[in-house]
């Protein structure tokens, strides 16, 4: 965090500079949680699959490995 201090102009330019890279690091949380969510989402569903897949003791190799791809 840059002072806020100075000629007018270098106190305005340190401000804008400070909103700037608040700004950024809000985005880039809220970037890290979205994909969080995702990567949960997406997890999930595929778990349940894979987990059903493993139940089902599919004896067929081929049909097998198609599934899981």
């Amino acid at each position: 965090m840059l002072e806020e201090q100075g000629l007018v102009e270098i106190a305005e330019l340190s401000r804008s500079f400070n909103r700037m890279t608040q700004r950024l690091t809000e985005i880039k949380h809220n970037r890290a949680l979205v994909l969080a969510g995702i990567s949960h989402d997406l997890r999930t569903p595929l778990t349940k699959l894979r987990l059903a897949q493993d139940m089902a003791s599919i004896a067929d190799t081929d049909l097998r490995l198609t599934a899981e791809r």
